[in-house]
């Protein structure tokens, strides 16, 4: 079965050159992928008193020496259940969220693709093309678009990311325990400081 249909949204983004960019997975990082872990363990994170959007306030805590940092939903979270819906859940994330990857890439991005007589044409990303994209080919239209001037992502695994990205840019998401693992805190605490340009120190940890 595919993807339901998106509920759509009021959505206002900016391609603000000045731009701090986190392209955020809501599963992966704020709590566990239902899905992997279940397949992992033989049932879902909250048989073993996880909760939906634990890990909230350690974002909250790396994200604050930047405030004017801004988050674009990357998963199929906010497609799913609604942007409204999950922002609810975000507490002062949710003021950071301009939209979604999904809505921006099929509403708003555009790519000019060859033509057989040798011309171009350009045109959108259907619900289709976005459904079948890996998380690298999802970002790298929308950071052509947005035109950041700084991004982290987070990912689930390094395939297709080029060096730069995997390098400096993309912090590998824990499927079982999120954002709640060390490594994966200090990792997310390093990116930033990189990418932000920051000398605040970050209350996360160290490995």
């Amino acid at each position: 079965a595919g993807w339901p249909e998106p509920r759509r949204s009021a959505l206002t983004n900016s391609t603000d050159a000045t731009m701090k960019c986190v392209y955020l997975d809501i599963a992966h990082v704020l709590h566990p992928s239902v899905s992997t872990y279940r397949l992992a363990h033989g049932k879902t994170p909250w048989a073993d008193g996880h909760a939906p959007y634990e890990n909230r306030p350690l974002l909250e805590s790396a994200l604050a020496p930047w405030p004017e940092a801004r988050i674009v939903l990357s998963d199929w979270t906010a497609v799913v259940e609604g942007l409204e819906v999950v922002k609810a859940h975000l507490g002062s994330l949710a003021e950071r969220v301009t939209g979604t990857l999904y809505e921006d890439l099929t509403t708003k991005v555009f790519r000019t693709v060859p033509l057989r007589n040798g011309g171009e044409r350009t045109v959108g990303y259907s619900p289709d093309d976005v459904r079948r994209m890996t998380r690298r080919q999802a970002a790298s239209p929308h950071v052509r678009w947005c035109k950041p001037a700084a991004r982290v992502a987070f990912s689930s695994d390094y395939q297709g990311w080029p060096d730069p990205w995997k390098q400096e840019h993309v912090v590998l998401t824990d499927m079982h325990k999120a954002l709640d693992r060390a490594a994966m805190q200090h990792r997310l605490a390093t990116a930033l400081a990189m990418n932000f340009g920051s000398d605040a120190s970050s209350d996360l940890v160290s490995p």
